[in-house]
């Protein structure tokens, strides 16, 4: 190859460039943006206290309305002194994975003092819990919970949370005697 020949060649090679550069910036801006689905719902919410039936408890969260599987909420109230409601909500689609709503409203707990963080474990295991025949014996029941699993600095008040549920669900087991 002769110089002539290598200089249209690199004449070319250029040319092939900056036409597929222009085609590139084109295309960027011919293309739509595709815009989120916002999906609105409802969801379940009130402040997590002892003395929630455990319809509340395991109703918590629980998210409703034409983007979910469950089109439908529960009957709120539960019982006389629930204090669940239906919030609505709206979050992108790219946000609905299981789990993420749990942050659409932070949990709370009605109890003076309670550390904010130790609640939503505290509902999990609240849910487990409930769903099993209740212990007799308070020690039965904080072992059921298995209390030493949560973080050193919430055990205590998760323990007296802990403490007055297992008194207000025995209340409630002689109430229906």
């Amino acid at each position: 190859m002769n110089q002539v020949e290598l200089a249209l060649l690199a004449l070319a090679a250029v040319a092939a460039v900056l036409l597929w550069s222009r085609i590139r910036s084109v295309r960027r801006r011919t293309r739509k943006e595709i815009p989120i689905p916002v999906v609105e719902g409802f969801q379940v919410q009130s402040p997590l206290h002892p003395r929630m039936l455990r319809a509340c408890v395991f109703d918590l969260g629980l998210p409703y309305g034409p983007g979910f599987r469950r089109k439908e909420g529960p009957a709120l109230p539960h019982g006389p002194d629930c204090q669940c409601r239906a919030v609505p909500f709206a979050v992108p689609g790219t946000d609905v994975f299981p789990g993420s709503l749990r942050k659409v409203a932070g949990l709370q707990c009605s109890s003076a003092g309670f550390p904010p963080e130790a609640c939503q474990p505290l509902l999990d295991t609240l849910r487990r819990i409930d769903a099993e025949p209740l212990p007799p014996s308070l020690a039965g029941y904080l072992a059921l919970a298995r209390v030493d699993s949560f973080a050193s600095e919430h055990r205590e008040s998760v323990r007296n949370f802990l403490e007055n549920r297992h008194e207000f669900l025995l209340s409630l087991r002689v109430a229906s005697g």
